[in-house]
């Protein structure tokens, strides 16, 4: 968990770090090593907190959310959904009038869960054995659940299984308390017949839309009751009473269908969804680079962020994208996408191709101030809900981001160095065009140089437009409002990186002039902004300047983008590292999104002071470019410890920044965070991509390594990597002290280039 290679183990420094180590062993739970003291115990959790986690299943737009029993109770956003909507908002369980208590559990795909209950007793005949419960579900287009009983005692059993079921077909703006208004549709009465019921909801623009619910056997009892806030949702209750044979089983099984899925596309069976759920997810395995390692609890979190990604991929009308997280955000997003998929590359480049074509898809065609549409712009998110679609609130396309403009052309510059695949830049180069159009005329509305926003938005539209997008996360030091327009330090950044890039790849390209001009406007840029967002008496550069163009001196976790964008080198660099590594940033557990030093700093908030690791991730591969790598891994390793302190080895999309002591053995989560969540399952490639400081040129097939593995980890595997027109394996491993064996091969078995920084290779 902590940065103990000695300076002599690598040379990838541009200046001397030795500054970066020092505060890595001031701010160190544990201690650095130096090149005398041994290498100190492994201090990864090697088991997660023993905390029943929900059940969260996915496949294609289509996902549930429930409780550890796998219970919808509509609490904390629990629900059956198909993208915006949610169809099933009750669906409970309960044998011989218990609810039974799941004792283990397994999840052998996104998608899949099988649950084996604790023991359910008679209540009146307690001596007569047990009826054990093994309970599964699939999502598939649709739900599927299967309640298997067993009884293991000599004399045939009666069981009393009730179902209570609702469907209130809210938008998820409502569900998650975004919108409080009245304004929504109409509740039908449900239509029933013996073995299915059908919900029915009219939205505001005359919708119909439906949720069947089909049972194997049909129930003794049916009741309508009244479910939900003010017991204003009519729902069902299903009784159902079967004898289960001495030494036997019965099974109970039920198929819920949202309305808006043809029953024509959904596996009538269990069993066939099953075999669909593993087929889908034995061909991710197949598709993407496995990682390994020789620390288990590693392995298990890496095999665990790759599932979650799997899970995410959502189908939209130009292809699909990496939803941004379940349960709020299952929809396309342009600074999520850009984000996720620049972290995940070396597992495949799938989410950087699928992102790219759909931002350019949707990218800005006019001037609509109602959804902040401008020519060129890439968008901030698409909902396809009912109060979008009724106009209720304006995401339905919705603009609102400063910076998923700049993203969307750093992406389309690194996936070109790594794929260099010509369809896809002849494709997308005129929505490049005219996405730097966009960052260089509608993003600098003033002329001064720098992207803004905050001179107009859309109405309920979103006022921070940064990916700190809550309303109280920009300020000044003492608390005080910042006005507006703004110009964020990381989106200026991103403007920079995207010329940067770009003009190495059109380079390549033979377009030289162009090349030269993107270099001239970069370089400029650069020296503005050093001149304007640097603050010596703090030693670090500003998080914005405001209306009046005075710079925010509020000390945040944003400007470590600055180094993953190239924006510094040197001097600058060591010295952003080593502010990001004092205490009051350095939590133990990651580096927090602001300063504790700050009057708003506060660790359970959503952006003053929590822990973002998707935000490290950034940091910790800006750091390790910069030449920091001492600092990168242990950025790295304190997020990592985190994630794997999760019940499901799962790193969180944030956590409270509290800072970790001797008896913390976890984190303080943060209580409505999404789980899984997109750019956070990335970071945890993006680690091992700094950790191991890979770099690779498709149109060379060549690979750049620069290891500077922690204590934790002593060997790094990856096998199946997908580049340009090759695959490649790599494996690294620690020679004692004296450095790094590395050997890097393609899957022909053909030795292929590569370069080792300060390290013999094999």
């Amino acid at each position: 968990m902590r940065c103990l290679n000695t300076l002599a183990d690598i040379s990838v420094f541009v200046l001397s770090p030795k500054k970066v180590c020092e505060f890595v062993a001031q701010t160190s739970v544990f201690p650095v090593r130096t090149a005398s003291s041994p290498l100190p115990v492994l201090d990864l959790p090697s088991t997660p907190v023993a905390t029943a986690p929900p059940v969260v299943l996915k496949e294609g737009g289509t996902f549930l959310v429930g409780d550890a029993s796998g219970d919808i109770t509509g609490e904390h956003g629990s629900g059956l959904y198909e993208r915006d909507t949610r169809y099933l908002s009750r669906f409970i369980l309960t044998v011989n009038g218990h609810r039974p208590v799941v004792g283990t559990s397994t999840r052998p795909g996104p998608a899949v869960v099988s649950m084996r209950a604790s023991l359910v007793r008679e209540r009146h005949n307690r001596g007569a054995g047990c009826i054990r419960v093994h309970r599964s579900a699939v999502v598939n287009n649709a739900l599927h659940v299967s309640l298997t009983l067993r009884n293991p005692s000599p004399a045939a059993r009666r069981v009393r299984v009730t179902l209570t079921m609702a469907a209130d077909f809210r938008d998820m703006f409502a569900v998650r308390g975004f919108y409080s208004g009245k304004r929504r549709g109409a509740v039908q009465p449900p239509e029933m017949s013996e073995r299915q019921v059908r919900f029915r909801y009219n939205t505001l623009d005359d919708l119909p839309l439906w949720t069947d619910v089909k049972a194997n056997h049909a129930p003794l009892r049916t009741a309508l009751i009244r479910v939900g806030h003010h017991g204003k949702t009519p729902g069902v209750r299903w009784t159902f009473v079967l004898t289960v044979p001495a030494g036997g089983r019965e099974e109970l099984s039920f198929l819920v269908t949202p309305g808006r899925v043809a029953e024509a596309a959904v596996d009538q069976s269990i069993t066939a969804s099953l075999f669909t759920a593993r087929s889908l997810a034995h061909q991710w395995t197949d598709e993407i680079a496995a990682i390994e390692t020789d620390n288990a609890p590693f392995n298990r979190l890496l095999r665990r962020s790759a599932g979650d990604l799997r899970a995410l991929l959502t189908p939209c009308a130009a292809g699909e994208v990496a939803a941004a997280g379940i349960p709020w955000f299952v929809a396309p997003f342009g600074r999520d996408s850009c984000i996720t998929a620049l972290e995940s590359l070396m597992l495949t480049p799938r989410f950087a191709v699928g992102a790219l074509r759909a931002l350019a898809a949707h990218q800005g065609r006019e001037e609509n101030p109602s959804r902040d549409e401008e020519p060129g712009k890439i968008l901030h998110e698409i909902r396809v809900g009912e109060l979008s679609r009724a106009g209720v609130v304006p995401f339905s396309t919705y603009y609102g981001s400063v910076d998923s403009t700049p993203l969307f052309v750093m992406l389309f510059a690194r996936t070109m160095r790594w794929l260099d695949a010509d369809a896809l830049y002849d494709d997308l180069l005129p929505h490049v065009r005219r996405a730097l159009e966009w960052c260089d005329t509608w993003g600098d509305a003033d002329g001064d140089g720098y992207i803004e926003y905050g001179r107009f938005f859309a109405p309920n539209g979103v006022a921070n437009q940064g990916w700190k997008d809550s309303h109280d996360s920009l300020h000044h030091p003492d608390g005080s409002e910042v006005l507006r327009p703004v110009a964020l330090a990381e989106a200026q950044a991103y403007v920079y990186a995207a010329k940067a890039w770009l003009a190495d790849i059109v380079e390549r390209r033979g377009d030289l002039l162009w090349a030269a001009q993107l270099r001239v406007e970069a370089a400029d840029l650069a020296a503005r902004f050093e001149r304007d967002f640097w603050l010596p008496d703090e030693g670090c550069y500003a998080y914005a300047l405001d209306g009046a163009k005075r710079p925010v001196r509020t000390v945040v976790s944003n400007v470590g983008h600055l180094l993953y964008c190239d924006l510094m080198r040197g001097d600058k660099a060591a010295i952003i590292a080593e502010r990001l590594l004092r205490p009051d940033m350095l939590s133990g557990w990651g580096v927090r999104t602001l300063s504790s030093d700050a009057a708003r700093y506060d660790p359970d908030s959503y952006h003053n002071g929590s822990i973002w690791p998707h935000d490290n991730a950034l940091i910790a591969l800006g750091m390790q470019r910069a030449g920091c790598a001492e600092a990168a891994t242990e950025v790295a390793s304190q997020v990592i410890a985190a994630g794997l302190a999760q019940p499901l080895n799962r790193i969180p999309e944030l956590y409270a920044g509290y800072a970790r002591d001797a008896g913390t053995t976890a984190p303080v989560p943060y209580p409505v965070s999404c789980s899984p969540q997109a750019w956070s399952a990335a970071s945890a490639f993006a680690f091992v991509q700094a950790m191991i400081g890979l770099d690779v040129d498709g149109r060379t097939d060549e690979i750049s390594c620069a290891p500077h593995l922690p204590p934790w980890l002593s060997m790094v595997r990856v096998r199946g990597l997908r580049f340009g027109r090759t695959q490649a394996d790599i494996t690294i491993t620690r020679d004692g002290t004296a450095g790094y064996h590395v050997a890097i091969t393609r899957a022909d078995g053909v030795h292929t280039k590569y370069s080792v920084a300060g390290v013999p290779s094999l």
